[in-house]
């Protein structure tokens, strides 16, 4: 497989009931230049036999098996944004949905961007809540960010789900070799401080989680 434009990082783990259908949206995407990097955190569920069975049909699905173990989410991430190789990088929850236009939408903006520089764009998502009379409402962004200012005072992170970065803001964050809460705190406070922003107001996403509360859609402004 030649180099694609976009790495997909997903980090795995017990993700069984809805690894699936993410991948399924995956596939459905009308951006197609992309891989799937999947490194699995330990399951002791099906994950990674569905994984396995997902990637014999699609050879841009790639199930990274190193016998590596994080214990930790923002860990796993890191991990893959250390083995990533494409131009662009997007993170995506095992538990989610995108809808179609979701990376066509999102590589328009960036690839419009100065990428001599970090650069991060992101959407804003709906609250999902499966148990709700009407499970679709509300946003989870309500402040933009724009600049360490915001993401300091008024806005607190851009979801990883939600963001795609450029090789710039990604060699930038594998410098940082101390100890993480969360990949996207990490992404959103380097580029705070050495790129730029870019937003948009379209849904891109559900979001499905173990929960069954989070996030659908994804907003690029710039």
């Amino acid at each position: 497989m030649s180099q694609p434009k976009l790495d997909i990082l997903m980090a795995t783990y017990n993700g069984e009931a809805y690894i699936s259908q993410q991948i399924y949206s995956l596939q459905q995407q009308t951006f197609t230049d992309w891989r799937l990097l999947i490194h699995d955190d330990g399951s002791t569920d099906r994950t990674i036999e569905i994984i396995r069975e997902l990637a014999a049909t699609d050879q841009r699905i790639c199930l990274i098996e190193d016998g590596l173990c994080f214990h930790s989410a923002g860990r796993n991430f890191m991990h893959l944004l250390s083995l990533s190789t494409a131009p662009f990088i997007s993170f995506c929850d095992e538990d989610d949905i995108w809808l179609q236009d979701k990376l066509s939408t999102q590589m328009e903006v960036i690839q419009a961007e100065d990428n001599n520089i970090p650069q991060c764009v992101y959407c804003n998502a709906y609250v999902y809540n499966l148990k709700a009379r009407r499970p679709i409402g509300g946003i989870s962004i309500l402040n933009i960010v724009k600049d360490l200012h915001d993401v300091l005072f008024a806005n607190g992170g851009i979801q990883g789900c939600a963001m795609i970065i450029n090789d710039k803001l990604r060699e930038k964050c594998l410098l940082f070799k101390g100890r993480i809460a969360m990949h996207d705190h990490l992404i959103t406070l380097v580029n705070a401080l050495f790129g730029h922003f870019g937003s948009f107001s379209l849904a891109t996403h559900y979001g499905i989680p173990k929960t069954q509360e989070t996030n659908i859609g994804k907003q690029p402004s710039g």
